[in-house]
């Protein structure tokens, strides 16, 4: 990542100085881009590896799962 992103980090910042969850969702989403144009740039070779399609792939699904428990924890449970 550029060194941009340091500069606005310290608006995502809690009272214990850590990231914000909506900070690394924010980042989350942007790898999970990052990882797609990487998957439909290797597509679009005549020969890749499937292997390697297959570890973004696995790479990508990690981050929505991440993306979704961060989620998850920002919304409060209205059944509680």
């Amino acid at each position: 990542m550029n060194d941009s992103n340091d500069d606005f980090s310290e608006l995502f910042e809690d009272d214990s100085g850590k990231q914000s969850s909506t900070f690394k969702l924010v980042e989350l989403r942007k790898k999970c881009q990052e990882i797609d144009s990487l998957i439909l740039e290797l597509r679009e070779k005549l020969e890749y590896s499937q292997v390697s399609l297959q570890k973004l792939k696995n790479q990508r699904s990690n981050i929505l799962d991440e993306i979704d428990r961060l989620k998850d924890e920002m919304i409060p449970d209205l059944n509680a």
